[in-house]
């Protein structure tokens, strides 16, 4: 995970309780990423977005977890880049006229239940 990749930050994605999801193209390479964009102060010593990426580094290699790319911190934000996957679960729910079909929602926890036994060893390392 690099500090060093330089972004350019195209559109929004989505926006959440604690920030925002951009598309953003790694220059270097053309790569398109999710960028994370949180609010926080540089007195904030342990933040969200940096326990993020260190718990999902601690899985990466598994199929359902994306690759981390870069983690940054600005003045009054922090920056998470990471792979860009499909479609959000809103777009699919909007092009079946709000809500899941079965197969999507089976497909979905699938992959969270898969991933499961993963978790206690990942959590377990970052503390």
């Amino acid at each position: 995970m690099s500090t060093t990749k330089t972004l350019k930050l195209l559109e929004e994605l989505g926006v959440g309780a604690y920030g925002v999801v951009l598309r953003g193209v790694e220059t270097t390479s053309g790569m398109n990423v999710a960028v994370k964009k949180s609010r926080v102060s540089l007195r904030v010593k342990r933040t969200l977005l940096d326990y993020e990426a260190k718990l999902v580094q601690s899985l990466s290699g598994h199929p359902a977890i994306p690759t981390i790319y870069a983690y940054g911190r600005f003045e009054h934000f922090e920056y998470l880049a990471m792979e860009l996957g499909g479609e959000s679960v809103k777009a699919l729910a909007q092009q079946n006229e709000g809500g899941l079909q079965l197969k999507t929602v089976i497909l979905l926890t699938l992959q969270m239940v898969l991933l499961l036994p993963e978790l206690p060893v990942a959590i377990l390392s970052k503390h």
